[in-house]
């Protein structure tokens, strides 16, 4: 059979004893009796092994110190589980002093130990004393939750006046998912659990009041998606990491964050727009068109204010595509996507400036011509405006003004260059990507070349 547990007496940390005149308190006398009780003495024991027992009322020897009686070596006082006493000292001119229900250090099952309040499942609070009804906790200290359940899971506190309560999660649905933080119990709170800066434990009824709040959100946490409004209120989200989904334009990114954590971190999964104002600056002003795969970082300025700080496109902002070398065609007046000269994917919903500086020099000969074009692969929202024009031999031609229509130009030699330079602006209604084609105008021995250095400038505006 196992042997009890004994538990210290704080009384054992005096290992002397003074009268109220300093002076050691040589043949005083200590008494223990049963808490509450009117002269029922307790036991307690020397040491932890509980096999012998103190005397009772026990004398202080010479030095003021309370000592075994068997060896007279000094001794301390150890308690059974579960008993409290009341300790009455007096010495020999009669003085008195006494402590009231005094419990074993760490007894879980002492009446005034921290076990029996984390413990305790009924209220015993209304007076502002004793266990904290139906919590795992008690005021002033702190307690850890792995997840949001179990904090929902927990019983609803009973504070007495003037008691606070703070709790610490570790993650909203798992262990360190950047979800977790502090929060604190507020008694009249009715708010809406949403997973984030509130929740309701289980045992309070709808509309009843009692909430856990958010002492403050996560510096950044795991990336949370959330659906574009009008409003899209990312500080609900209790992270600074966030995804927005959908196609709905954003007027403002709502009230609910925190200028103790201003900055978040936004990415965009389609194309929506992003509608200035005075609730969100946008760099330089204007609307952004967002595509997916753009990023953002958004600062809040409070009162629902939001300024964008920096905007990052998926795609690159402006590409340029330069001919590496010559390019030469002969007996050819078909167009060919000249190699190296098609840019990457232009998105949808995108504007952009598209801009072509070319030089054509003949091989042999004159006479052969020159065919350039433009050529998109998806569709755009209306025509593509602008144009170009070009020189031949260093006299002005118009040139076509459209995307996918084709600039020519008349005879060209070998000596005199001539140069394509068009300007377009356009707006894509589905993805594609623009090349650069080029042909001899009328199929000719007398071969054309595209000079090395052309360029095909693509810069998105929106």
């Amino acid at each position: 059979m196992a042997s009890p547990t004994l538990y210290m007496l704080p009384l054992s940390v005096l290992i002397q004893y003074f009268t109220n005149a300093g002076i050691v308190a040589q043949g005083a006398t200590i008494t223990i009796q049963v808490a509450g009780s009117v002269n029922t003495l307790q036991t307690t024991y020397v040491d932890s092994t509980g096999l012998v027992a103190n005397a009772n009322p026990m004398t202080l020897n010479g030095a003021g110190q309370p000592s075994d009686p068997n060896s007279g070596a000094v001794c301390a006082f150890w308690v059974l589980s579960g008993v409290t006493v009341d300790v009455y000292f007096q010495d020999t001119l009669g003085e008195t002093w006494s402590i009231k229900n005094m419990s074993g250090i760490n007894d879980p099952a002492g009446v005034a130990s921290l076990q029996t309040l984390l413990a305790s499942p009924a209220n015993s609070n209304s007076s502002g004393s004793g266990p904290v009804g139906g919590v795992d906790f008690v005021a002033n200290a702190l307690k850890s939750y792995d997840v949001f359940s179990d904090v929902r899971a927990a019983n609803a506190p009973v504070l007495a006046s003037g008691q606070t309560l703070t709790i610490s999660v570790q993650g909203g649905v798992t262990i360190n998912d950047g979800l977790g933080g502090d929060f604190y119990w507020n008694a009249t709170s009715t708010a809406t659990d949403n997973s984030t800066t509130v929740l309701k434990p289980n045992s309070v009824s709808s509309g009843a009041q009692g909430r856990w709040l958010r002492l403050y959100l996560p510096p950044f946490g795991a990336q949370t998606a959330i659906a574009s409004t009008t409003t899209t209120d990312v500080g609900t989200l209790g992270t600074n990491i966030v995804s927005i989904t959908g196609v709905t334009a954003i007027s403002s990114l709502g009230s609910s964050a925190s200028t103790a954590r201003p900055l978040y971190f936004l990415t965009f999964s389609g194309s929506l727009q992003l509608t200035e104002s005075s609730q969100l600056l946008t760099p330089g002003g204007g609307n952004i068109q967002t595509q997916a795969g753009d990023s953002a970082i958004a600062l809040y300025l409070g009162s629902g204010n939001w300024q964008i700080l920096f905007y990052q496109r998926a795609a690159q902002y402006t590409q340029v595509l330069v001919l590496s070398a010559d390019y030469p065609v002969v007996s050819n007046a078909t167009l060919a996507t000249v190699p190296g000269m098609t840019s990457a994917s232009l998105a949808a919903g995108g504007t952009y400036l598209v801009q072509v500086r070319a030089q054509i020099l003949g091989l042999t000969g004159t006479g052969q011509g020159w065919k350039l074009q433009v050529g998109f692969t998806g569709t755009l929202t209306g025509a593509a405006s602008g144009g170009g024009a070009s020189s031949s031999n260093g006299t002005g031609q118009v040139s076509a003004a459209a995307i996918n229509a084709t600039m020519t130009g008349a005879a060209v030699s070998i000596g005199t260059a001539d140069f394509c330079n068009a300007d377009f602006t356009m707006t894509v209604n589905a993805t594609g990507s623009i090349a650069l084609q080029f042909a001899q105008n009328a199929s000719s021995a007398n071969g054309t070349t595209l000079k090395a250095n052309t360029a095909l400038i693509i810069t998105r505006l929106n």
